[in-house]
């Protein structure tokens, strides 16, 4: 079990990686909420990456997530300063059982884009619910005019 979790630890890095001819930084972020859906997909998200840069777009987003359950009431805030953030998240695709997540893993820009790096984990353990679910992870990142690629 050890081998395949630094196998994928491994793998990730390496695909997360730029071309090192490119001058990279990290970028900090805060994260606002990880977790996951449990409304059958009612909440109408599907799998998908996010950049919300304004109050009513995250409005939005937020009423989509507190369809069925009030997840937002989880996170660690909900009002966003968006003249000096902006939001990123991503969402997993519905599962029919629980035990895997997705998540934001690194934050890296150059001289070009800001690239996201995300990664699956799957937890194939005979002790994952058996509830159709959806996980997703947001974060907040310094505003920035650069494109943002999802990897």
């Amino acid at each position: 079990m050890m081998h395949k979790i630094l196998l994928l630890i491994f793998v990730l890095f390496m695909s997360c990686n730029q071309d090192k001819s490119t001058q990279t930084d990290q970028v900090i972020y805060t994260k606002i909420g990880k977790g996951i859906l449990t409304g059958q997909g009612e909440e109408g998200i599907s799998k998908s990456n996010w950049v919300v840069t304004n109050e009513k777009d995250w409005n939005h987003l937020k009423a989509k997530m507190n369809t069925i359950n009030q997840e937002t009431s989880h996170f660690t805030e909900t009002q966003i300063d968006f003249s000096k953030y902006i939001v990123i998240a991503t969402f997993d695709s519905i599962r029919q059982q629980g035990g895997s997540y997705i998540s934001i893993a690194n934050v890296v820009k150059n001289t070009s884009n800001t690239v996201v790096c995300t990664k699956y984990i799957e937890d194939n353990s005979p002790f994952a619910t058996h509830v159709v679910n959806q996980s997703y992870h947001l974060v907040k990142i310094e505003k920035t005019n650069l494109p943002i690629i999802f990897e």
